[in-house]
């Protein structure tokens, strides 16, 4: 990934880490309440839970078996990106 402005990273970074989950969390709740399955109190946390194991597997996709997996985490890049420490030289 070529140099990149600090916003850019941090837009990444929001992307990568939000829009997979938040789609999963909304599309699971979804199916749950159209098919009628009532989890009751517990049906937010089994959404949301649906959510992050989405982005799990994908991240372990990405990491293990192809970089290409990325495309579903809102990145359009070949490889998995870097992040620099805040007080990197």
């Amino acid at each position: 990934m070529a140099e990149d402005s600090k916003s850019v990273q941090v837009t990444d970074a929001v992307v990568r880490t939000t829009l997979l989950p938040l789609v999963v969390t909304l599309i699971v709740d979804v199916v749950l309440r159209t098919t009628g399955v009532d989890l009751g109190g517990y049906q937010t946390l089994v959404a949301a839970a649906a959510g992050y194991v989405g982005y799990a597997v994908v991240r372990f996709l990405e990491v293990y078996v192809s970089p290409k997996w990325g495309y579903i985490l809102g990145l359009k890049v070949a490889s998995a990106p870097t992040y620099k420490g805040r007080y990197a030289a």
